[in-house]
Formats: C-alpha cells, structure tokens, sequence
C-alpha cells in the first residue's frame, strides 16, 4: 500500500468518525430535548394533582366548619339567631352560597335572593 492510499484510507476513516460524532451529538440534541419534554410534562401533571388535591382540602375545610357552625347555631337560641343574620347579611361568592344554603335551610330560613 502506498503512502497515497493510507493517507486516502486515514482521511475517509477521519471523515466516517467525524459523520459518526455529528450523528451522536444530533442524537444527543433530540434526547435532550425529549427529556426537557417528558420534564415539562411531569411538571404540568405534578401541578395539577397539587391544584386539585389543595381543592379538595379545601372543600373538606369549608364543609367542617359548615357542619361546627350549624352545630353551634343549633345549640343555642342566641346563637342561632347571631348565626342567622351573619350568613344571611353576608356577601358571598357562589361557592360559599352553595354552603351556606343547607346550613340556613337546616335552621329554617330561606336565603336571600341575590
């Protein structure tokens, strides 16, 4: 083999590895862009199991102190009353309305239009 043909022969092997590097380091582009994906992903979920698992406390939260406050309202006249006029003077949003109706109803007032 002359020293024309190893140089040809050195120089297309030089050529292949440098093909094959290209080629790893565009796979090493997509995976790392698959990774940051799934990431994103996992993220997005985490986040909302976090959102409804916060709303769930909270709808448990608000339906035990619904139940501590009409137990309360039931055991005394007075308080019955105080209980009365604050939820039914109150401004409240829907979702406490929606709460707040069972525990007028149980104490015998219809709530307030509005």
């Amino acid at each position: 083999m002359t020293a024309e043909q190893k140089l040809a022969r050195l120089k297309t092997k030089a050529d292949e590895a440098e093909a094959k590097v290209q080629n790893a380091k565009k796979r090493a582009a997509q995976l790392r862009a698959r990774a940051e994906r799934e990431e994103a992903k996992m993220r997005t979920r985490a986040d909302a199991r976090d959102a409804a698992t916060f709303r769930s406390q909270e709808v448990q939260r608000r339906l035990l102190l619904a139940d501590l406050v009409l137990s309360v309202a039931k055991s005394d006249r007075d308080l019955r009353v105080t209980v009365k006029s604050l939820l039914t003077e109150a401004d409240l949003d829907d979702e406490s309305r929606m709460l707040v109706q069972p525990i007028l109803a149980e104490l015998g007032v219809a709530f307030p239009a509005g």
